[in-house]
């Protein structure tokens, strides 16, 4: 019956996806219904929704909302068709009323184009498959918990004194500690510690260690890269500490401070770490060179955001259109489509 369901709504995120090659089109799914919205009515179709409904929106551009923000008020999700072809043109906030646990996908195989903000206090925000180009973070204030971030491209994780627990695994970072791509004073040597922060099978190109951000590091790779403050109360397990010849790594991170390190390994090149909100970083370590050196993670598998058992890609999961013939009937005048799909 689950993949009867899922085959279903992949058809008509299919037929979204075709008629893509006109107009983004956002469709509202309620009870086995459906409604669509042209590009510029996103908000409007979360504001028709209701808890438990998902908007599945087309390769294209989205308009982001009043004042360039989508407001998610609600317990739904927002569903596109790949992190790099759906793009919402601005910032989306989340902020549900009441404190709600809601352990679901709210973003899925989404670009968006300015910031994600939780801005309410909330319980199991889920973000998979996203590219978010500037910065993930909470509002100041705002107790957020079980955050969970699976394969996306993060321009920046900002965490705040508030954000309790969050998991992030097999991501890309341009950042993590920076909020909008620059150190911000205010948070200057802030010490976030008592909060359970992971991230596992990451790749991280700048740690900014003026923020010291007591967190978990497994089976990563962590590029050293600003500042020259001593982190604390860090645990790294199988992580890669790398750096250019203008930092040396091993005197970034020590044992002392409060740091655990387990069995991590330290390696200098030379690399280009260049990023934008156009451009993903570049990384001149392979696979392949990390085989060859031996950095595997607990697993078993390469470390960083390619290794483990969910290797990084803003392809969206399950159902995906691999080929599709869009047609009108010149007798009927009526549209016929033609797809080719296929599971991930």
């Amino acid at each position: 019956m689950k993949k009867t369901i899922l085959f279903f709504l992949g058809l008509i995120i299919a037929s979204v996806q075709t008629y893509a090659d006109t107009r983004a089109t956002a469709l509202l799914l309620h009870n086995g219904q459906g409604k669509s919205f042209d590009a510029d009515q996103l908000q409007q179709a979360v504001n028709e929704a209701v808890t438990g409904d998902t908007i599945c929106l087309s390769a294209g551009t989205f308009m982001a909302g009043n004042e360039g923000t989508l407001l998610i008020n609600k317990d739904i999700a927002l569903m596109g068709a790949g992190g790099e072809i759906t793009i919402i043109g601005g910032n989306v906030s989340i902020e549900l009323e009441d404190n709600p646990i809601i352990n679901r996908y709210v973003l899925d195989a989404i670009r968006i184009k300015g910031n994600v903000t939780i801005g309410k206090s909330i319980r199991g925000v889920h973000i998979r498959k996203c590219w978010i180009s500037e910065t993930f973070k909470a509002q100041d204030e705002t107790e957020v918990y079980d955050i969970q971030i699976d394969r996306c491209y993060l321009n920046s994780f900002f965490p705040s004194l508030c954000m309790m627990s969050a998991t992030v695994t097999n991501s890309i970072m341009s950042a993590v500690g920076k909020a909008g791509g620059g150190v911000s004073a205010s948070h200057d040597n802030i010490f976030i510690a008592g909060h359970d922060i992971n991230f596992m099978n990451c790749s991280i190109y700048e740690l900014d260690l003026y923020c010291k951000l007591a967190a978990t590091y497994t089976n990563s790779i962590i590029y050293l890269s600003i500042g020259n403050q001593q982190p604390h109360n860090n645990t790294l397990i199988n992580t890669l500490l790398t750096s250019g010849t203008s930092y040396p790594t091993a005197s970034h991170i020590t044992e002392q401070g409060g740091n655990v390190l387990q069995n991590c390994y330290s390696y200098k090149y030379n690399a280009t770490i260049a990023s934008n909100n156009d451009r993903f970083p570049t990384f001149s370590i392979k696979n392949e060179d990390m085989v060859q050196n031996g950095f595997l993670g607990t697993d078993g598998i390469v470390i960083g955001a390619y290794g483990g058992s969910n290797p990084y890609s803003l392809k969206p999961d399950g159902i995906s259109v691999k080929e599709s013939i869009l047609r009108v009937d010149p007798e009927t005048r009526k549209l016929n489509v033609t797809l080719k799909v296929a599971t991930e």
